[in-house]
């Protein structure tokens, strides 16, 4: 069995949900990819703590 990450960004999912998931997957890397993003990201989790 491949491991997650193969499984996520594979160019032909076996399912639907493994579509879905993929798609989440990608999104938070390029979130992750944006300091600017992830700055933001950190002061919002400080600020609720």
């Amino acid at each position: 069995m491949p491991n997650t990450r193969t499984w996520l960004l594979t160019d032909s999912p076996a399912s639907r949900s493994q579509a879905a998931w993929g798609r989440r997957y990608r999104a938070w890397l390029l979130f992750r990819s944006n300091g600017m993003a992830m700055a933001g990201l950190v002061v919002a989790l400080l600020l609720v703590r």
